[in-house]
């Protein structure tokens, strides 16, 4: 009787866990998305700047609404925050080429299902 009780029980453990670690994996799949799509359009925002078809004195408010149809305010608010605190996380690469620590940047992505 025992023997059963203790099988069930860690088998059902077992169970919970799996279904865990699998709906954790699914949410970072997802937030990953989310910030792979806000990150290509902060990308467009930033092309605006660099754009020299805008002449030099169109009013800032027709870019900011050019820029907010892309990204909304809220969503640009973040990623420039992320931007100014993630500098430090830039590595130069022997090769001239700058690349991200990772494990500073999925510490972003996961942190808030795995707090």
């Amino acid at each position: 009787m025992h023997d059963n009780l203790i099988n069930t029980f860690i088998y059902n453990v077992r169970r919970y866990i799996d279904e865990a670690k699998l709906t954790a994996k699914e949410k970072v799949y997802e937030r990953y998305t989310e910030n792979s799509q806000t990150m290509k359009k902060a990308g467009q925002v930033l092309k605006i700047l660099t754009d020299d078809n805008i002449a030099a004195n169109t009013p800032f408010r027709d870019i900011q609404a050019r820029v907010f149809a892309i990204l909304e305010r809220q969503k640009l608010e973040v990623i420039a925050d992320q931007i100014a605190t993630n500098t430090k996380s830039m590595k130069q690469h022997s090769n001239g080429n700058t690349w991200i620590n990772w494990h500073a940047s999925l510490n972003d992505i996961c942190g808030p299902y795995f707090s």
